[in-house]
């Protein structure tokens, strides 16, 4: 089984950069969220620094992020806080690795009953 990262500030080195990068990733990470079981619990990895990870359960196994307190009012409510919520191992590669399976081995659309899109003329 892998081992978390070892503990720090994950804000230490941040810029205003970071922080927009942060931001932008987490407004991604939380229409995942909201397509498939999430759930928020706090970073015990980062203890004391307020940060937390959403992990979403997919078809394609748990993928997880972490993001700063001030991104938290981006989630919707619906998604419940659970302090006790177990990540798997699973590693960086086999996080995006999960997700390059939803998005090309399934199509929503098809499951809604709506047309592809079709390319301009």
């Amino acid at each position: 089984m892998l081992e978390p990262a070892a503990a720090a500030d994950p804000a230490a080195d941040d810029t205003p950069q970071l922080t927009a990068v942060y931001r932008e990733r987490s407004a991604l990470v939380t229409y995942l969220a909201a397509q498939y079981p999430s759930v928020i619990a706090p970073a015990t990895d980062y203890p004391g620094s307020g940060w937390y990870v959403v992990y979403v359960e997919g078809p394609a196994g748990q993928m997880s992020w972490h993001f700063p307190p001030e991104d938290l009012p981006l989630f919707p409510d619906a998604i419940p806080h659970v302090p006790t919520w177990v990540w798997d191992g699973h590693s960086t590669e086999e996080k995006y690795g999960r997700l390059a399976t939803l998005t090309h081995g399934r199509a929503p659309h098809d499951e809604r009953g709506e047309e592809e899109p079709q390319p301009a003329e």
